[in-house]
């Protein structure tokens, strides 16, 4: 098992392992995912993760445009796709130590999550432990074209 920072070369492995995660109308599809990679530094908080060779996870995060424009500190998680969650633990690790070598004092982070992720934070104790503080959240119901909700 090894991560690395996400790369062009990986994308269709992304593509295949998004097709096999997510529903059609939720994936964004190589289109999508080029036009996220012309984000600023797209290639610097990015991560892929393999199992013997084989794309097995990935988060995409970046700091969209708006934000750098406003010099925002926020980077933003697109995306965290981890079938299996014996890997989670490790991408999540790998993920925040690159956010930390290239901090440039970027210290908040938005994600917008379906209900089904959102489970992962279900409570403020576990949010606590995992050093997670929820600043604000949305819920904007039936957002999704199969009517699922979005949690912001």
């Amino acid at each position: 098992m090894y991560f690395t920072k996400m790369s062009e070369e990986y994308f269709s492995a992304v593509i295949d392992l998004e097709k096999q995660s997510y529903p059609e109308e939720m994936r964004m599809g190589m289109e999508g995912l080029k036009e996220e990679a012309t984000q600023p530094e797209f290639f610097y908080y990015s991560v892929a993760g393999f199992s013997k060779g084989e794309l097995v996870c990935y988060i995409i995060a970046y700091i969209p445009q708006i934000y750098a424009e406003y010099h925002s500190k926020q980077i933003y998680i697109a995306d965290v796709n981890c079938p299996d969650f014996q890997y989670l633990p490790r991408l999540l690790l790998f993920f925040f130590q690159q956010c930390e070598k290239w901090n440039r004092n970027k210290k908040l982070f938005h994600a917008e999550m379906r209900s089904t992720s959102y489970h992962l934070l279900d409570s403020i104790d576990k949010c606590k432990k995992r050093g997670i503080k929820i600043i604000e959240d949305h819920i904007l119901h039936k957002y999704y074209d199969n009517g699922k909700m979005l949690i912001m």
